[in-house]
């Protein structure tokens, strides 16, 4: 019974460290979403175009869960995107973008935030 407990804590350990891991990799935007958005965000920083990423306009909303979660699911390609404030920061963002031939859409702040509160259910 001893030598069943201690291989259960070994694989307990085991499955912790694995956890771990994977939380670390979370952190790595390279690792998360598409390689080609964060190539694309590395362009945007060194060029100082600020832009945020959808995944961070849609937790700004400070939504309900059971309204977030949908919304993660139904836009899960585009978290990464780039969000621009306005046209003057997406025509910058787009240039730095195709300058560096990084093939990623700009989404502006205003419609996007528009559509996101109405729900992933609706379709306009």
């Amino acid at each position: 019974a001893h030598a069943a407990a201690l291989e259960r804590a070994r694989q307990a350990r085991a499955l912790v460290a694995e956890l771990d891991l994977e939380l670390a990799a979370l952190d790595n935007l390279d690792q998360v979403g598409n390689a080609d958005y964060a190539s694309a965000h590395g362009a945007l920083e060194a060029a100082s175009v600020g832009v945020g990423r959808v995944l961070d306009v849609i937790l700004g909303l400070s939504l309900p869960k059971d309204d977030a979660l949908p919304l993660l699911a139904a836009l899960g390609p585009l978290l990464d995107a780039p969000v621009a404030v306005d046209m003057d920061q997406a025509e910058a963002a787009l240039s730095v973008l195709q300058r560096g031939d990084h093939d990623v859409p700009v989404l502006l702040l205003d419609p996007l935030v528009e559509r996101l509160k109405q729900g992933p259910g609706h379709h306009t």
